[in-house]
C-alpha cells in the first residue's frame, strides 16, 4: 500500500533500490545548492538534490553533507499507520 501523498508524484530513479545497494560518492557545489553523486548497483551515476526521493521507503533527502545524506523515510508502524523515520546514506571512501 502506498501512502496517498506518494501515489500522485513521479517516482525517482533511485527508489527501486535499498539504501545498502547505493554508494554515496561525494558532492558537487552548484550555484545555490549542494548536489550529491550516488552510484546505483548497475554502476550508473546520479545527481541527487534536497527533496529528491531515494530508496525503497520513499526516503526524501532533507540534508546533504560531505559525509552523509540525511533522509526521512515513510514506513508502516505496527498499527498500520504511515510514519516518518530518519535514515542516513553514508559516504563511501573509495581508494
Amino acid at each position: 500500500m502506498i501512502p496517498c501523498a506518494q501515489a500522485v508524484r513521479i517516482w525517482g530513479e533511485l527508489e527501486p533500490y535499498e539504501l545498502e545497494e547505493l554508494t554515496y560518492l561525494g558532492t558537487v557545489r552548484g550555484e545555490n545548492e549542494i548536489i550529491a553523486t550516488v552510484r546505483d548497483p548497475l554502476g550508473q551515476l546520479h545527481a541527487v538534490r534536497v527533496n529528491q526521493y531515494v530508496g525503497k521507503n520513499s526516503g526524501r533527502v532533507v540534508v546533504i553533507k560531505e559525509s552523509e545524506i540525511l533522509l526521512m523515510e515513510k514506513v508502516l508502524d505496527v498499527n498500520g499507520n504511515w510514519r516518518e523515520r530518519p535514515n542516513i546514506l553514508s559516504r563511501k571512501i573509495i581508494h
